[in-house]
């Protein structure tokens, strides 16, 4: 997905509807565009990787959690 900022608004677009926006484009523009679809793919790959640390972060805690909640072997054969 890329976002792009048209009109001072960040709009979504399929890649037909890109096309059809670059075409229409004013030249002097299309330099800043291309710089700001990069950074905006740079930082969604950024916040990607965060997320997936923090998910994997949280999976570990919950799992840590639950086999404290079990009760150990020892007792439960008793």
């Amino acid at each position: 997905m890329t976002i792009f900022l048209i009109h001072g608004f960040l709009a979504k677009h399929s890649p037909k509807e890109r096309s059809e926006v670059n075409e229409r484009a004013n030249p002097a523009q299309k330099p800043l565009a291309g710089e700001l679809n990069r950074h905006t793919g740079q930082l969604a790959g950024e916040l990607n990787h965060h997320a997936g640390q923090l998910a994997g972060e949280l999976n570990r805690r919950v799992v840590a959690l639950a086999l404290q909640a079990q009760p150990s072997r020892r007792s439960a054969r008793r």
